[in-house]
């Protein structure tokens, strides 16, 4: 299967979980009200930092190493896990024991949300363990298992909390247990089914592979705490200075907007596995910019449908008590086109062995909304903050360009709109998007 239809199926993968997921945010967020969904954002803090500053970006070092041919699957396996193993319990364990401290810097010197934050910290090592599962089912480019494992996660969670709410009365708490037992079921479904035919037996740890893992990926590791730190510090900081249904209201109009990124985040999956495995540069060149091209036409439509329908629908879904979602949802949309652009080229320079350039882009970044942070701090507001995100992310979309541009040899006239990119989407939909000829390959 060419790399053109496995992107397409992680696309209606993503379409499908988007649809479900908002689904169920809109039927929790009516029964737990904008306090409560407050609540949880800052309960989801937790997993997000801890993978912020634990997940070592081994998972995407095997991605390049193994396409390189340079070391065995079932060794990879191995190694990846009991490193994801001993980080986890690093980081698990000391929150775990200081977790009513946590707790009460958390909520303001509260603790009624203690038993919540236990369990989240519980959950820790099987997101690493289901990360690593992902990244090698994407290598192997085995889009069913990577589908099903990813969809398991999100039905579960799903179902589980709507039952748990609507029928047993649980409350937040539902949704806390069944977080947990969806990357649990996910994690164990991807290791039943991730298949090697290798027998050798391996040692759990090699240390010769993390030394090399680690000089590929250290670079990617600083950047990717400061990326997260780029997609949550405004929750973070936020959650200082407001009460909890208005972070909740930002919470959803950020997490809402972000169905804008579903076409550059299906592509990114197999595009750096492909181009890492020698690409010729000119061919390389041409493909980023052209995919360039189509993703940011595709998403500025999508980004125009967003803002013309959000309102009528946040009022029929959600209810009029969720209305402000709307004025912050407009303000990100623009800044979450820039960023998934940012993240396709961020895979050029992945697959071209300059890692450091994420870091050099996500640190632009952070340091840009934390100066309009800073600027607007007496008056931060969920307004203010989303004009932060957006502003900084335009910038910063500049500077990538100007770097992909200069690595690339390519000039600006080839990132400009051309007449056979729009030809090129129309026969994508006419043709039921079934064939994307830019990704396409000779063995393909």
């Amino acid at each position: 299967m060419s790399l053109a239809r496995k992107s397409f199926s992680l696309f209606k993968r993503d379409i499908f979980l988007f649809v479900t997921g908002t689904f169920t945010s809109v039927l929790i967020a009516r029964k737990l009200g904008p306090d409560v969904m407050g609540v949880w954002v800052v309960i989801s803090l937790i997993s997000i930092y801890a993978e912020t500053f634990g997940r070592l970006k081994f998972d995407i070092a095997s991605v390049y190493f193994l396409g390189k041919g340079l070391y065995a699957e079932k060794e990879v396996e191995r190694t990846l896990n009991s490193v994801a193993i001993i980080i986890s319990l690093l980081i698990g364990i000391p929150c775990f024991i200081f977790s009513e401290i946590l707790c009460k810097f958390l909520f303001n010197g509260s603790i009624e949300n203690l038993v919540y934050l236990r369990i989240t910290i519980f959950q820790i090592p099987f997101n690493f363990l289901y990360s690593n599962y992902t990244y090698l089912l994407i290598y192997k480019e085995n889009t069913r298992v990577y589908n099903t494992m990813t969809i398991i996660k999100a039905l579960v969670g799903s179902i589980g909390s709507l039952i748990l709410i609507y029928i047993f009365k649980l409350g937040l708490f539902s949704v806390i247990i069944m977080t947990l037992a969806a990357v649990l079921v996910s994690f164990f479904y991807g290791f039943f089914n991730f298949s090697t035919k290798d027998v050798k037996k391996y040692s759990l740890l090699n240390f010769s592979m993390i030394r090399v893992f680690s000089t590929y990926a250290f670079k990617m590791y600083l950047a990717g705490i400061v990326g997260n730190l780029n997609s949550y510090v405004l929750r973070t900081l936020l959650s200082k200075v407001l009460i909890s249904s208005k972070l909740a209201f930002f919470s959803i109009a950020q997490d809402r907007v972000t169905f804008l990124n579903k076409i550059p985040e299906a592509i990114n999956m197999l595009f750096f596995s492909r181009i890492s495995k020698a690409v010729a540069s000119e061919e390389r060149n041409d493909i980023t910019a052209k995919a360039f091209r189509i993703v940011l036409i595709s998403s500025l439509l999508s980004g125009i449908f967003a803002i013309i329908f959000i309102k009528p629908l946040v009022w029929f879904l959600y209810g009029a008590s969720y209305l402000p979602v709307v004025t912050p949802f407009i303000i990100l949309v623009p800044g979450v086109i820039a960023f998934g652009c940012i993240t396709l080229l961020i895979q050029f320079f992945n697959a071209i062995n300059k890692p450091n350039i994420q870091l050099i882009i996500y640190s632009l970044i952070f340091i840009l909304q934390i100066l309009f942070v800073v600027l607007f701090w007496k008056n931060l507001t969920i307004v203010v903050a989303s004009f932060s995100f957006t502003v900084s992310m335009i910038l910063a979309l500049v500077f990538s360009l100007f770097l992909f541009l200069n690595y690339s040899k390519l000039g600006i006239s080839d990132i400009y709109f051309q007449k056979n990119d729009f030809s090129y989407l129309y026969n994508f939909v006419k043709m039921n998007f079934i064939k994307i000829s830019f990704f396409k390959r000779k063995d393909s």
